[in-house]
């Protein structure tokens, strides 16, 4: 029973975080310009205005051991995100392209590691090809480095966390 109330208690407290969200996501719409909002109808019952072209988004994000925490969210309008340089969008993309990285990045998700404990958890030969790895991602600014330890930059976890989602559906769906 004390469970129950301990997890009633936990997803009041997440919809009370979610409609803050919410609330704050609404406030931001209403800067957006007129050509992006196409008509008056609803889409549901706590919005006004249909976006053309908009993604909306929020959400937390907390390490395992809550090392990690995140909060998220924003409106993008689709055809600023599409101006992006196809040069710089490989190169980021590129990040992603190996599977050593990719072991990397999950690991600092969960929490922060030394180069030595990366190699330790990856069973890498030397530290050389961690080093290698984390340079490439710290140069991108996905990951910083403070005291000895590297992580996730704080600014980047949703971006990390929805490109690892984006794939996850990507080969869940093509299966």
């Amino acid at each position: 029973m004390e469970k129950n109330n301990q997890l009633i208690e936990r997803i009041s407290k997440i919809e009370a975080r979610l409609d803050n969200l919410e609330k704050m996501r609404l406030r931001e719409c209403k800067n957006i310009p007129a050509e992006m909002i196409q008509s008056e109808k609803s889409v549901n019952s706590k919005t006004s205005n249909i976006n053309v072209g908009m993604l909306s988004y929020c959400g937390k994000y907390e390490s395992p051991d809550g090392e990690i925490a995140a909060n998220f969210g924003g409106d993008v309008y689709i055809p600023n995100i599409l101006k992006t340089n196809s040069r710089d969008l490989a190169q980021v993309i590129d990040a992603f392209s190996s599977e050593d990285r990719i072991n990397i990045v999950k690991l600092l998700l969960k929490k922060s590691l030394s180069a030595k404990e990366i190699m330790e958890i990856l069973d890498f030969p030397t530290t050389g090809k961690v080093y290698h790895h984390l340079s490439f991602l710290e140069k991108l600014g996905i990951i910083r480095k403070n005291n000895e330890k590297f992580s996730i930059s704080g600014r980047y976890i949703s971006c990390v966390v929805f490109i690892i989602l984006g794939v996850s559906k990507i080969v869940e769906e093509g299966r």
